[in-house]
């Protein structure tokens, strides 16, 4: 009887060994994932300030790009009457 529950022990503690190598091994892979977490999320932080630099410098482009249109629209025909009464002025 004594020899049967020595047996049963033993058998229990190699159970529990191998539950606690198979836990060792999802807490390893556990650390790993969460790790791989944080490297995408740090990435894809990255990215997002990507392109929200990238809108500011393209909203940013567009304004100039539109004052120099309207500049140009605007200031010929200024510049061509201006230029008008200078001559007209000059030439009175």
């Amino acid at each position: 009887m004594y020899d049967t529950h020595l047996s049963k022990i033993s058998n229990l503690e190699k159970q529990l060994s191998t539950l606690d190598v198979i836990a060792d091994g999802y807490k390893v892979s556990f650390e790993a994932k969460s790790n791989q977490y944080e490297s995408l999320q740090m990435q894809y932080d990255l990215r997002v300030k990507e392109y929200e630099d990238l809108e500011s410098s393209y909203w940013t482009l567009n304004a100039k790009k539109t004052t120099w249109k309207t500049l140009t629209i605007v200031g010929i025909p200024v510049s061509f009457v201006g230029g008008v009464l200078l001559t007209v002025k000059l030439l009175n």
